[in-house]
């Protein structure tokens, strides 16, 4: 089989796992209004402030999961972004209202990588295929009524999405088990690696429409 850290090599090539996948966005919050990047550059920058001598505290990549909108202030969106507050230009973002009420029970389809017993082999696996800006995020779940922790990759509000991501992965890692979890509402996230740039993660993934 081939290793985790190659396959994850791999899957850095693919537009499919973008550091927006972690924003900040709770729960609650999964689905509410979303900016997305559509620089034709493939990355729009986050400033700390609504200028472009804000400080660049990341990137929202084109083609990625979106940041939780919080506002517009001149022809800047506010967003949530990585647990704290930024700055996109609105000229090189889209802005989506995707809030629909009732979305803690709205079913989610995630790409799952890896199932494990105890969440200490869920970190290691993790931790095994983390890039310094892309962890996997472990997930707290049940199955046969026994508690699990699933390393995903992705979500999605479409199950034919989440099947289309796998049928994409599959002849690029061959060997490599990827299967769709069904969930009701955006499952605990309970463990995000901490990356080589040292920045945290522990948001849940934003499920994509």
């Amino acid at each position: 089989m081939m290793s985790l850290a190659f396959a994850m090599t791999v899957l850095l090539s693919t537009s499919v796992f973008q550091k927006g996948n972690a924003t900040g966005i709770t729960q609650e919050q999964a689905a509410e209004d979303s900016v997305y990047s559509n620089a034709s550059d493939g990355f729009l920058n986050v400033r700390s402030q609504p200028s472009p001598k804000g400080t660049i505290i990341g990137q929202l990549f084109t083609g990625g999961s979106g940041a939780l909108y919080l506002g517009k202030k001149g022809n800047w969106y506010e967003i949530r972004f990585n647990g704290n507050t930024g700055y996109v230009n609105s000229r090189f973002a889209s802005f989506r209202r995707t809030g629909i009420p009732g979305d803690r029970n709205r079913m989610v389809y995630m790409v799952v990588m890896g199932s494990y017993e105890h969440l200490d082999e869920a970190k290691k696996a993790a931790e095994a295929v983390m890039q310094d800006w892309l962890p996997h995020v472990v997930y707290k779940g049940t199955s046969n009524g026994k508690t699990v922790y699933r390393m995903c990759v992705s979500c999605y509000y479409s199950r034919q999405r989440a099947e289309g991501h796998i049928k994409e992965l599959k002849p690029m890692i061959p060997g490599m088990d990827f299967w769709v979890w069904e969930s009701k509402g955006m499952p605990e996230c309970v463990y995000c690696p901490k990356g080589l740039s040292d920045e945290t993660f522990d948001s849940p993934l934003t499920p994509q429409r």
